[in-house]
């Protein structure tokens, strides 16, 4: 993990502390909410770098197969109709390449969650946090797998079918960057940009 993601992950972790702090202050119309989505993964820009006291180099990798599909169970506390709080775990199904196969993808995040009300039933909303991120790499001759925490961003709408029942479409984006190989000083890590649009439903009590 890189300085500037140590500066972004201090930066969120102030942001949704900033925003439940002033939350808690108003909890008239709080709400706690369960849901679960599903939908597309797409990898994108995967690199590949180098790095070693005397050398360091990047790489664009190419892979067959940079689309997964995608679930998220998620569930949050709104402390009133323009602030919430959202916790989630999910995952992306492996994607197979000619040498190397990536799987075992899973994440835990947590993120602050601003909506925009629009009427009666429809929200617009943003969201921002952090997620813990792990993979595993598997080829003929080797398997390794790495954990990291990056940033998790994500834009959204959401509909009121009931006074209970939502649905909603989501784009979320994230970009981990993973230890490959780790020898002295140096370090073979991978890192990509993961795009999840997906659909689902939420119950609020």
């Amino acid at each position: 993990m890189t300085i500037n993601d140590r500066q972004l992950i201090t930066m969120l972790k102030k942001t949704i502390l900033a925003a439940a702090l002033f939350a808690a202050c108003t909890t008239a119309s709080a709400n706690g909410y369960l849901g679960l989505s599903a939908g597309q993964a797409s990898f994108d820009n995967i690199q590949g770098h180098l790095s070693s006291p005397i050398y360091s180099t990047s790489q664009s990798l190419e892979i067959s197969d940079d689309d997964s599909p995608a679930i998220k169970l998620f569930g949050g506390y709104e402390f009133n109709q323009y602030i919430a709080i959202e916790g989630s775990i999910g995952g992306y199904d492996a994607l197979d390449g000619q040498t190397v196969s990536v799987g075992d993808m899973k994440f835990a995040a947590v993120q602050a969650k601003g909506m925009l009300p629009i009427g009666e039933q429809f929200n617009l909303f943003a969201k921002g946090g952090f997620a813990y991120f792990g993979a595993e790499f598997k080829s003929s001759l080797y398997t390794v797998s790495d954990e990291t925490v990056t940033g998790k961003f994500g834009l959204g709408a959401e509909y009121a079918l009931t006074p209970n029942v939502r649905v909603m479409a989501e784009w979320e984006y994230m970009k981990p960057e993973l230890d490959l190989l780790k020898a002295g000083s140096a370090t073979a890590s991978i890192d990509a940009e993961i795009n999840v649009l997906s659909l689902g439903v939420s119950y609020h009590f």
